[in-house]
């Protein structure tokens, strides 16, 4: 089985960041989300772009509403 654990030590800040929004919003632990990518890395990878989109609006749109 290939190794592709999430180090949270080895991630960048903007990583860590989004592993603890997908965390928060899929109301999971990052075990499971550990044991996702592991699992099912297709699935997974798949859901983290849909995870930054869906990160990069909700950014945008707290920008928009401090103007």
């Amino acid at each position: 089985m290939q190794q592709n654990n999430i180090n949270l030590s080895r991630m960048s800040t903007s990583q860590q960041e989004l592993f603890e929004y997908m965390s928060e919003t899929l109301q999971t632990s990052e075990k499971g989300l550990l044991e996702m990518q592991i699992q099912h890395p297709q699935n997974f990878q798949k859901l983290v772009e849909k995870m930054k989109r869906t990160m990069r609006r909700e950014k945008a749109k707290q920008r928009k509403a401090k103007r």
